[in-house]
């Protein structure tokens, strides 16, 4: 889903938790009336797990489950859809039973264009709105099967981890794009002990000029580190103080802040005074949007049967 200005856009996903249903229809919420509206029949298949981005004026959906090349965009202001050239490469990374990881495709769009990180096979391309087209970019040259693409404005990181490694503990690895170029990021240790993954790269958002990355043990044993580009290097800040959890939705960029998810419970990082506490409403998995003012999420808790029923609030974060 996206945030186009003014709606809230939701597109796709599944029926339950097996995924025996894939939709293909969307709806737009508007926080002001506080109304839903169906928006347009959409030209492609029903999936999940496929990659949205707002580029000012539409909403770019590509990829996903089952259908991982095939994209296009919905433009709200006149309620229609184009259909966009195929990604060059399979967006989305599809096991035997289905299922889809979600950190095992970067994706970012960057004022100009979308860039898609596919890192087991690193592969990267843009997708231009202008020319209507891909084109493929320099190879990170990490080494990874799990990884994010994060963008602050300036910076463009690529985060990646190695999972092979397991048990032994998985470091954080990244590059940073400088003149077309990828350049190696120090790794981050992020656990030190065995049988725990360790690196997350989806567990990570920019706060400002920090770049903050924790695990999935929380506040339980796991560092939480920033990185800074002006000295490229990694520094150990407090803990995110919050019980061990996949985090989802992911860590969301609020002006100059970080919002950081638990089932049932929020923190917020400040690079200024650290991390604050904050409650949100409960769900078990969704996305979230910064409007500017608040945050919408559309999500999903599980019922006994294993189908999903839906959810979604607001969320007005306390000031600094």
């Amino acid at each position: 889903m996206v945030w186009t200005g003014y709606e809230m856009v939701v597109w796709g996903g599944c029926e339950d938790r097996y995924c025996k249903t894939r939709f293909a229809d969307g709806a737009a919420y508007d926080p002001i009336t506080n109304r839903w509206r169906m928006i347009a029949d959409s030209p492609l298949e029903g999936r999940n797990y496929h990659l949205t981005t707002w580029t000012g004026s539409e909403m770019i959906i590509v990829g996903g489950t089952q259908s991982n090349r095939t994209a296009a965009a919905y433009m709200p202001s006149t309620d229609s859809w184009r259909l966009l050239p195929d990604t060059p490469f399979a967006v989305g990374y599809e096991r035997l039973d289905g299922s889809v990881l979600r950190d095992y495709v970067g994706a970012v769009w960057t004022g100009t264009g979308y860039i898609i990180w596919s890192p087991h096979v690193d592969r990267v391309s843009a997708y231009s709105p202008e020319t209507d087209s891909w084109a493929d970019m320099a190879s990170t040259g990490l080494e990874v099967d799990l990884g994010v693409l994060r963008w602050n404005g300036t910076d463009l990181v690529a985060l990646g981890a190695l999972t092979a490694v397991y048990p032994n503990p998985v470091p954080l690895q990244g590059v940073r794009l400088v003149d077309q170029k990828w350049e190696a990021l120090p790794s981050a240790s992020l656990r030190d002990d065995r049988y725990n993954i360790g690196a997350r790269p989806h567990l990570s958002g920019w706060a400002g000029d920090a770049l903050v990355t924790f695990t999935d043990s929380g506040s339980e044993a796991g560092r939480t580190m920033t990185y800074s580009g002006a000295e490229n290097s990694w520094t150990q800040i407090d803990s995110v103080p919050l019980p061990g959890s996949e985090a989802w939705p992911e860590p969301l960029p609020i002006g100059e802040r970080l919002l950081v998810f638990h089932y049932g419970g929020a923190a917020i990082y400040d690079p200024a005074s650290g991390w604050l506490k904050a409650n949100s409403p409960y769900a078990e998995a969704g996305r979230a949007v910064w409007t500017g003012q608040e945050v919408l999420f559309w999500g999903y808790g599980t019922t006994d049967t294993g189908s999903f029923e839906m959810r979604a609030w607001r969320f007005t974060p306390p000031s600094p």
